[in-house]
Order: C-alpha cells, then sequence, then structure tokens
C-alpha cells in the first residue's frame, strides 16, 4: 500500500484543476475582448504559481516537522519541534522573517542542500525542471509587475522560446499560444499543447515527482 500524502497536496491538486478549468473557459470564450480573455489566463496562471511556491513551503515545513506519516522521510539536518517552528527557521536561512522567497529554482536548489541529505528529494526534481520553472518565474513575475526589468525577462523568455518578440505580447497571449518545438523536448505524433497546458503538466509532474521521493 502506497503512504498517505500529506493534505496540502490534494489543496495543491485541486487548485491546479481549477486553474485549467479557467483556462479552458478563457480560451472557449465567445469573446471577441481578446485582452479579458488574456487577463483570465494571466489570473489563472498567477494563481498556478501561487499553488506551487505554497506546496514547496508546505513541503519542506512538513519534512523538517514532527509530522506523522507511514513512509520513511528523506534524511533532514534540521529538525523542527513543530510547524511553526519550522517556518521560523526557514526564514531565518533566507535572512528575513517575514517572506521567503520559493518562486526561484536556484534559491530552492541551495535551500534543499542546506536542509536536506543530498538535497533530496527537491533538487533532483528542481534540476530536472530548472530551465522550466526559470522561464515560468519570469512569466509569473510579468504579471505581477510592470517594472521595465520584469518587461525586459519576459521579453527575453518570449525571444529565446521563439526566436522573437512578437508587436504587443503578452503573457496571456504568450501562455495561451502553442508550445514551440523547443520548450518540448523529444517530437512527438501528438498535437502539441499551448504554453499554459505544458506548463501545468510540468507542475504536475514535478509535485508528484518530489511526493514519490519523498515517501519511499
Amino acid at each position: 500500500m502506497s503512504p498517505r500524502r500529506p493534505r496540502f497536496m490534494y489543496r495543491f491538486q485541486r487548485e491546479l484543476a481549477d486553474c485549467r478549468k479557467y483556462y479552458d473557459r478563457a480560451v472557449a470564450s465567445l469573446s471577441k475582448d481578446e485582452a479579458f480573455q488574456n487577463v483570465i489566463i494571466e489570473m489563472a496562471f498567477l494563481k498556478a504559481c501561487l499553488a506551487w511556491e505554497d506546496f514547496l513551503e508546505q513541503s519542506f515545513v512538513y519534512l523538517m516537522s514532527p509530522a506523522k506519516t507511514k513512509g520513511k522521510k528523506p534524511k533532514v539536518y534540521v529538525k523542527a519541534p513543530s510547524k511553526d517552528a519550522a517556518y521560523k527557521i526557514l526564514g531565518v536561512q533566507q535572512g528575513r522573517r517575514d517572506y521567503v522567497e520559493w518562486g526561484d529554482p536556484e534559491l530552492i536548489i541551495e535551500r534543499s542542500k542546506a536542509f536536506f541529505s543530498r538535497g533530496k528529494p527537491f533538487v533532483p526534481v528542481i534540476q530536472k525542471y530548472r530551465q522550466h520553472l526559470n522561464d515560468m518565474r519570469k512569466v509569473r513575475n510579468r504579471i505581477a509587475h510592470r517594472s521595465p526589468l520584469a518587461v525586459k525577462k519576459f521579453e527575453d523568455t518570449v525571444r529565446g522560446r521563439t526566436g522573437g518578440v512578437p508587436d504587443g505580447i503578452v503573457p496571456g497571449r504568450f501562455l495561451k499560444d502553442t508550445a514551440p518545438q523547443s520548450m518540448l523536448g523529444t517530437p512527438g505524433g501528438e498535437a502539441r499543447p499551448s504554453v499554459f497546458e505544458l506548463w501545468i503538466k510540468v507542475l504536475e509532474d514535478a509535485t508528484n515527482e518530489i511526493l514519490a521521493s519523498a515517501f519511499q
């Protein structure tokens, strides 16, 4: 019998399902207002990114604290007597107590190595999907911020993935477009997904791989 998964995993799955629903409704909408459609897609993607970041934080806290599980936990360098203590320890490690950054793959790798033996279960998975996660972060930040730097990083991502930057490109339009072959790796016979659909699948696969490794 496979070990019971923590409750926050089911919350993450529900949130991703909601994001897919919002995206599907936006794409299927008969509205001719593309700007409105793009906003819905952007909000769905932002919600998915926040769900991923919350999943990572909850996973760290769960594995550091004395939570009950039927599976074998990874070796933890820094154990916390409670979940509240685990949150505080994570804040101290980053050098701030009010907020811990979970969107940057490089910081996640560094943090994982500081708290877990060989960084498992996080490092192998984050490294596997590193390029996707870095690109997702830049698109996420462009949705959340209007700074020139956020715009530049988003446009650099679009250029790196598609070979150019279309006039008037916004995150919603990019997410709605069919994912270029450069994002898919090995060519397949099936129809290519949109960038949004591809990245939602990446988040699903990454969380499943982390959990499978965490409870071997």
